[in-house]
């Protein structure tokens, strides 16, 4: 995960400060979520990934996260971990790659291009999140870690190119060094949180990628389609299409 904070910010907000609030959580009772992240994994050797994987964060960020996941656990009290993978949708911050890549794409900007070859993520929409983190609150067990996943592993070649096909504009890509922060490939194993806490993950790609358009102003007349051509708008964008990307990104074979 690239970040323009130093790792001592990072330690501060996300250890230190978070140590804090576990602490008063314990002495009055009260039971604490940790909005943690699929970066503690880093390039994890189990795809997808369970929660009894060994963390293995590959930058500061990541690290931090798994400090501060000790340090609330350490506080003792009601605590229960929710690592969420990628969130999108709404609200986005800025700095994230589907936001900055839509901000490009509407000011005809070069989008910056870090994606590491192969590059995929698992993307959680932010209606998913909550979702997660309301089932954590309700039904987690305390001292427990659980995964909090959406509409599955996503190749990032696919999601530019659905972004391009919904705002109708192609992407000039300035390409970058890629970051050692950042993992390869993400992939939440949602099994736990489907058995403990009762989770599923309801938003998939498209209509995710469709409300933070929308929540931008950015949906307009070519991304909702005209009626006489919806049905096959759509059916291009999530069959053909998604074939003719992947083929281009050298995920599918050429036969």
């Amino acid at each position: 995960v690239r970040s323009g904070h130093q790792p001592e910010a990072l330690w501060r907000h996300n250890v230190r400060l978070s140590g804090r609030v576990a602490r008063t959580a314990a002495r009055r009772g009260a039971r604490l979520v940790v909005a943690s992240s699929s970066s503690v994994y880093g390039d994890a050797a189990r795809q997808p990934t369970p929660e009894t994987s060994p963390p293995r964060p590959l930058g500061a960020y990541g690290a931090s996260k798994l400090a501060a996941e000790a340090a609330r656990l350490r506080a003792g009290g009601d605590v229960v971990i929710a690592r969420l993978f990628t969130v999108f949708g709404p609200g986005q911050r800025p700095d994230m790659a589907l936001a900055r890549w839509i901000e490009a794409l509407r000011r005809g900007r070069p989008v910056d291009w870090h994606v590491h070859g192969g590059g995929a993520r698992e993307l959680t929409h932010v209606d998913d999140a909550a979702r997660g983190l309301i089932a954590a609150l309700e039904r987690g067990q305390p001292g427990e870690a659980y995964n909090v996943g959406g509409c599955g592993t996503q190749p990032m070649e696919y999601v530019l190119g659905l972004l391009e096909r919904e705002l109708g504009r192609r992407a000039r890509r300035a390409r970058r060094p890629t970051s050692p922060a950042e993992a390869v490939c993400t992939a939440a194993c949602g099994v736990k949180s489907e058995r403990e806490l009762g989770y599923r993950p309801r938003v998939g790609l498209l209509e995710g990628i469709r409300s933070q358009l929308a929540s931008v102003g950015a949906l307009g007349a070519h991304a909702e389609g005209h009626p006489a051509r919806g049905q096959a708008e759509r059916a291009q964008v999530e069959g053909l299409d998604e074939r003719s990307v992947a083929l281009e990104a050298g995920l599918l074979p050429a036969t």
